[in-house]
């Protein structure tokens, strides 16, 4: 075992120590453990909202490349299908035209979206390792106090 882990160690065997001899105010863990569940649990659903958002990207590709201006003929008047059809003709040239420009403006609203996507998914990454630096400077911070008030007590002891 290194220097360093032995270190650890006894530092963690203070704190555990420290808990039981009953020096920490009482529930500090429990209000830091809170508190950091309340951080996890706003990363985790950031998490679940972005596959929501991959989910609704998906159908927008799909509703995009099935867009093509045509009006099916069909119609529940005798006779209807065929006038759909004769107007369907008509202006289908003029809607085709207009569908494809709508599949450009979705197309690029689409990219957009997916860059978008991508910095959050960075920035979810980055919150993360934060959170984890963060959970560990507080346990060091934590553990530190404990190694002060040990101090403390000891030069107590050693000036009465």
């Amino acid at each position: 075992m290194s220097e360093q882990n032995a270190i650890v160690d006894e530092l963690q065997k203070r704190v555990a120590a420290a808990r039981q001899a009953g020096r920490y105010p009482v529930g500090l863990e429990q209000q830091l453990e809170a508190d950091f569940k309340a951080i996890m649990d706003v990363v985790h659903r950031s998490g679940d909202q972005l596959e929501a958002v991959r989910g609704e990207l998906h159908e927008l590709r799909v509703k995009a490349d099935n867009l093509n201006g045509l009006v099916s003929p069909r119609s529940r008047i005798p006779g209807g299908s065929i006038y759909h059809r004769i107007v369907g003709r008509l202006v289908g040239h003029h809607t085709r035209g207009v569908a494809h420009q709508a599949q450009d403006t979705i197309r690029a609203s689409i990219k957009v979206s997916e860059s978008l996507l991508e910095l959050l998914e960075a920035q979810q990454i980055d919150d993360r390792r934060l959170l984890r630096e963060l959970n560990h400077a507080i346990k060091d911070r934590l553990v530190m106090v404990d190694v002060l008030a040990e101090a403390i007590l000891e030069l107590e002891r050693k000036t009465k």
